[in-house]
């Protein structure tokens, strides 16, 4: 199945503590996460503006996310 990211998942998901970022660990285990080059963007500069420690884990979370 795929399961489609908002920039907010994505945004919340790039902090390696949260529970969303545990939460598609598991998916991506039987699922396929897909995500706008939109939402991807707007993630990745949300990130850097307010959470920039987090953009390491949000380049490799990103890896696992088809457009």
């Amino acid at each position: 199945m795929k399961i489609f990211l908002d920039a907010n998942v994505l945004f919340s998901a790039s902090n390696p503590e949260s529970a969303m970022d545990t939460l598609l660990g598991l998916l991506r285990e039987d699922h396929t996460l897909c995500a706008s080059a939109y939402a991807l963007t707007e993630a990745s500069r949300n990130i850097r503006n307010k959470r920039p420690q987090w953009t390491e884990h949000f380049e490799t979370l990103r890896k696992g996310v088809i457009l």
